[in-house]
């Protein structure tokens, strides 16, 4: 005989051995209305409208420099090789057994191939500061 469990934790955004269908989001109200909440809620908010006022004012001069070049040929070289060495070494490490894979290989397959994507965003977005530079001679 089997029997279905179903837990609820609070705050948790899925319910552990249960087959029941649950929300995408699953809000803890409680928490949100309590005093941390209330204070996770205001960071936030704040967070969001500092980035907002700091990329309105810093978006008419950072193109024109070179730290944007810079930083972004660095970014591009920095994931690419350890995008590039933590695929080889998942791979490598993995070649030996089909049965057998080590734990989290599709999670670190994935992660390097979204840092292989990072790093071809970068190389594109390094590509676009160096004609804007050129153009500001």
């Amino acid at each position: 005989m089997q029997h279905a469990v179903s837990v609820k934790v609070p705050g948790c955004c899925s319910y552990i051995g249960s087959k029941l269908r649950t929300n995408l989001l699953d809000f803890n109200l409680p928490f949100l209305q309590s005093i941390p909440g209330a204070f996770k809620i205001a960071h936030t908010v704040l967070g969001m409208i500092c980035l907002v006022v700091l990329s309105y004012f810093t978006a008419s001069f950072l193109p024109k420099t070179a730290f944007e070049l810079t930083y972004h040929v660095i970014a591009c070289i920095m994931y690419l090789s350890a995008s590039l060495i933590l695929l080889c070494e998942v791979v490598s490490s993995n070649a030996e057994s089909d049965d057998f894979k080590e734990p989290g290989y599709e999670g670190k397959i994935a992660a390097s191939a979204l840092g292989l994507a990072n790093s071809v965003l970068y190389g594109v977005s390094s590509f676009f500061s160096f004609q804007a530079r050129k153009q500001m001679g």
